[in-house]
């Protein structure tokens, strides 16, 4: 394959990435200038309800095969992990608030877990466009 079909096959990568996130609403698609169609910078970011929804916090997964039980299941844990940091009860003595914060940490996961499905089907559909 020359130079020049890699070339327009990223750039199509990138642009076809782009309009999906933003037609999903994918919270955190990137993709690098020089990265190929299949090198998605993978990253969601886990962001806290009322009255955490200023606390946010990035958890990468490009070390992460997806396409495996343990890739998921890591990945789970580590977006479940940063809900419990995002949504932690300031003060646990209070029970309202401690059940603000467990409700916050299933909406936070539930919204993360959302987001990297559709970045993973977006980077998909990327790569198959280009592959047409």
């Amino acid at each position: 394959m020359s130079p020049l079909n890699i070339t327009r096959r990223t750039k199509s990568a990138l642009i076809a990435t782009a309009v999906a996130a933003l037609l999903l609403g994918a919270s955190a698609v990137a993709v690098a200038a020089d990265a190929g169609p299949d090198q998605a910078a993978a990253a969601s970011t886990v962001t806290g309800s009322a009255p955490h929804s200023s606390n946010s916090m990035k958890v990468s997964y490009r070390d992460l095969d997806l396409e495996t039980a343990n890739g998921s299941r890591t990945l789970e844990e580590r977006i479940t992990l940063a809900a419990r940091k995002v949504c932690a009860a300031a003060d646990i003595r209070n029970l309202a608030e401690v059940a603000a914060g467990e409700a916050c940490q299933r909406e936070a996961v539930s919204r993360a877990l959302a987001d990297v499905h559709n970045a993973h089907q977006s980077a998909q559909y990327a790569v198959n466009l280009t592959r047409r």
